[in-house]
């Protein structure tokens, strides 16, 4: 387990808000900075805490963090899919049944930062399966 265990939750929602942010703002070009940077600063801090565990002669990872690992990836990928269909409607709703639930102007706002974010998630669930699927390696760690 690491050292500091909700350091990337913090930093995945704050990057999350960021990024939400300014793509709502209608600055794609810095989301897309804000997205890079964040993600050297995880691979960074990653690394720098697996060499500190081997160093140390720390098990990095065995079965049950690999079990872990799987569930919760899979429970994201659900919880975030049913998050996103579930604006989808609410936003699509008024051009359905003709009548609002929210102001049409949000739901303009959002469809740009929902079929992006559908589509990262779904492009990385998928890609991430299929490489490992076809991976030589064991899933020992």
């Amino acid at each position: 387990m690491p050292a500091y265990p909700y350091l990337n939750v913090l930093m995945g929602g704050v990057l999350g808000a960021v990024i939400g942010f300014l793509l709502a703002s209608g600055k794609p070009i810095e989301a897309l900075i804000a997205a890079s940077l964040g993600t050297i600063i995880a691979i960074a801090l990653s690394r720098f805490a697996e060499a500190r565990a081997r160093a140390r002669g720390e098990v990095l990872y065995d079965e049950m963090h690999l079990a872990l690992a799987a569930y919760s990836g899979l429970a994201a990928v659900k919880i975030s899919l049913g998050v996103i269909c579930a604006a989808l409607i609410i936003t699509m709703w008024p051009r359905i049944l003709g009548f609002e639930l929210v102001p049409s102007y949000i739901g303009d706002r959002l469809y740009p930062g929902l079929a992006l974010s559908l589509a990262v998630l779904t492009t990385a669930y998928w890609g991430s399966y299929i490489y490992y699927a076809k991976s030589r390696r064991t899933i020992e760690g």
